[in-house]
């Protein structure tokens, strides 16, 4: 896939049809951040928000957007 900075501290990475497991992909991700975090009190926290395209949403400002307020809802609850 590719990651992009889209502002601030906010990425956007895109993935292929490799078929991932992006509940998979984010837990992984979110157990590297905290043992880092274990050993540096400095690492930033991570929330991660993530949508799909598919037929029923294929516009990239949609899936942005749903990415957007994934994530804003997973700092909402903590995550």
């Amino acid at each position: 896939g590719h990651c992009y900075r889209v502002g601030g501290d906010e990425f956007c990475a895109i993935l292929g049809e490799d078929g991932y497991d992006i509940e998979t992909l984010n837990r992984v991700l979110a157990r590297r951040v905290q043992s880092l975090k274990m050993r540096d009190d400095n690492i930033p926290s991570l929330s991660v928000g993530y949508a799909r395209a598919d037929e029923a949403c294929s516009d990239i400002a949609t899936i942005v957007d749903l990415a957007d307020q994934n994530m804003y809802a997973a700092k909402r609850d903590g995550r």
